[in-house]
Order: C-alpha cells, then structure tokens, then sequence
C-alpha cells in the first residue's frame, strides 16, 4: 500500500538473480521467470505497469550484470493499493 502526496508516481522494483531469465508476456502484463530448465515462475501486478530493466549483483566483490522487474504507478488518492505475486508456471 502506498500513501503520501497525491499526484506523485511511484516504483517498486524486484531485483532478479543472474541466472534468472525474465521475459514479458501476456501483451507486458506479466513476466516470465526461467530457472535453468525449470518450468519458471510468473510475476504478474495490478494497479502498475510492469516492466523490464537492467540491474547490477554483486557477488564477493564482482559485478555481474542482472535484471529487475519494475512496477511504476500513479498515486491518486490517499491510499493506492499496489497487489503483486510470484506463481508457480506449471
């Protein structure tokens, strides 16, 4: 839940492993998470744009080059209700 100033917008953003492979589907309405040859996971949002960008992991010290999923949303009211969840792809 967000709350604060009316009119601002807002991003929560989901830092994804290196070796999570994350993918757009449904017209961006979700994200596709690959795990190796595992059957994956899907991210979907409501009430917030989803999209895709690059991020850094570091790992002891090394930079390694990773993705996040970002949700961006327009905060109208006293309160906006962001609902977002990882599900099982079977």
């Amino acid at each position: 839940m967000l709350s604060g100033k009316t009119g601002t917008n807002a991003s929560i953003s989901f830092h994804l492993h290196p070796h999570v492979q994350a993918s757009l589907v449904e017209a961006g309405n979700s994200v596709l998470l690959k795990f190796g040859k595992s059957a994956g996971w899907r991210f979907r949002a409501s009430n917030a744009n989803i999209t895709l960008e690059p991020s850094l992991y570091f790992d002891h010290g090394v930079r390694r080059q990773a993705q996040q999923i970002v949700l961006a949303a327009n905060h109208n009211g006293p309160e906006t209700v962001i609902k977002w969840r990882f599900a099982e792809k079977n």
